[in-house]
């Protein structure tokens, strides 16, 4: 999650200390999952491609926000006719920058139901609409709804008091989610939410560094910076993008940690793009350092190494990796499940009744990778059911010992007298 808040951890005393209870309220953009989904009056019309009374947003975020009711209220209006996208944006500092494929359809008919904004949200036929309709009919637990805002936090960024804005709402898939589009849970205590992110973990100093990180470039440099988001931390260095000007550019901080506060030195220095691609960024000799600070003990405290840093990153990419596959084998279930319908469809257009398809012969027709052999497989069954259907079962009189026809009025006598 990329968001852009309030705070002020003193460095090197060349920043005055601030208490964070004095801070004022700052605008932000809150990228997040939400936790608290309820599971009735969820309702999906493949028919109308309309998924009805989803929860778009609740009072308690993964990431251990609070929403004010009132905030929540306020903001039904916001949205509705708002986008609907499968997955985040690409990199979090460009949330209003997405493809038209990911493109699931808006949300309608928002209001405001026992602490949630609920809406529908009507689908487009696309590949993405056609797959967020199949995973909410899976009711899949690593399915989870998700919101972009722009929104006011409080200085302890416990509570969100206001939404200014809605940028989207985005269908993610993650298995470390288990609330899904209808699951939902017990209101979750304070102290549970907060310890998501644990005081002296590597979390906590991502976090303080990524809280900090816009409104520290806004006070220190001369340069209007917009969408300062971090792209990689190494022992001395902090390394973000940013846009100014409406061009991209690389930012390269010097950070440290002491007695639990992270914190940016006010030099900043201005890199091309290429060489944070490239890392030629690091033969730099204007890079910023601790050192120039007036506190050079600061630079002591630097507490993550490229151990780390190394283990986070293939952390990263495992996880990546295990969530694009589970994306493919509910693509691929979806577009099986949408190939079978059509052919039913064909099927039914052909005069062949429903009690003809058998599971065994779906199977057959999923089997076939060729179409025209499939179409002769469905042609061939019509035409043996038409068949079948044509020859009525007939009824004859029994054979006697001699293999004539006896009636059998007459031969049930001969019984009886034989008797």
């Amino acid at each position: 999650m990329s968001e852009q808040t309030c705070a002020e951890p003193e460095l090197n005393g060349t920043r005055p200390a601030q208490s964070l209870t004095k801070q004022a309220l700052t605008e932000q953009t809150l990228t997040e999952q939400i936790l608290d989904w309820s599971r009735e009056g969820v309702q999906i019309d493949r028919g109308e491609r309309l998924v009805r009374n989803v929860a778009l947003a609740g009072r308690y975020s993964r990431n251990g926000y609070e929403y004010e009711s009132q905030a929540l209220l306020e903001a039904v209006d916001l949205y509705e006719g708002k986008p609907v996208f499968l997955d985040h944006a690409g990199r979090s500092g460009h949330v209003r920058e997405r493809s038209a494929r990911d493109l699931i359809g808006s949300v309608e008919n928002v209001s405001y139901q026992d602490e949630r904004v609920r809406g529908d949200i009507r689908v487009l036929d696309t590949e993405s609409g056609r797959t967020f309709l199949a995973l909410a009919e899976s009711e899949s637990d690593v399915v989870g709804m998700s919101h972009v805002v722009l929104a006011e936090r409080t200085a302890d960024r416990s509570r969100v008091v206001k939404i200014h804005d809605v940028i989207s709402v985005d269908v993610v898939v993650s298995p470390a989610t288990t609330r899904g589009l209808k699951e939902g849970m017990d209101e979750m205590p304070l102290g549970i939410r907060l310890g998501m992110t644990l005081m002296g973990s590597y979390e906590m100093v991502l976090q303080q560094l990524d809280d900090q990180l816009e409104e520290h470039v806004g006070e220190v440099s001369a340069n209007a910076y917009r969408n300062v988001e971090r792209v990689g931390l190494f022992n001395e260095n902090m390394i973000a993008l940013a846009e100014r000007e409406g061009v991209e550019v690389g930012l390269v901080f010097a950070w440290s940690y002491k007695d639990g506060v992270t914190g940016l030195a006010n030099q900043i220095v201005e890199v091309e793009v290429e060489e944070i691609e490239l890392g030629t960024w690091m033969d730099r000799e204007d890079l910023p350092s601790l050192k120039n600070e007036s506190d050079e003990s600061t630079a002591g405290q630097m507490v993550l190494g490229q151990k780390w840093l190394s283990e986070e990153v293939e952390r990263l990419r495992i996880e990546c990796e295990s969530l694009t596959n589970e994306l493919n084998q509910a693509r691929a279930e979806n577009d099986c499940q949408l190939q079978v319908a059509e052919w039913m469809q064909q099927m039914e257009q052909m005069g062949m009744p429903a009690e003809a398809v058998t599971d065994l012969f779906r199977e057959q027709l999923v089997a076939t990778t060729d179409g025209t052999r499939r179409d002769e497989l469905i042609r061939e069954r019509l035409e043996l059911w038409k068949r079948a259907r044509r020859q009525l079962p007939r009824s004859s009189g029994r054979l006697s010992e001699t293999g004539e026809e006896q009636n059998q009025d007459e031969e049930f006598i001969r019984l009886l007298k034989a008797a």
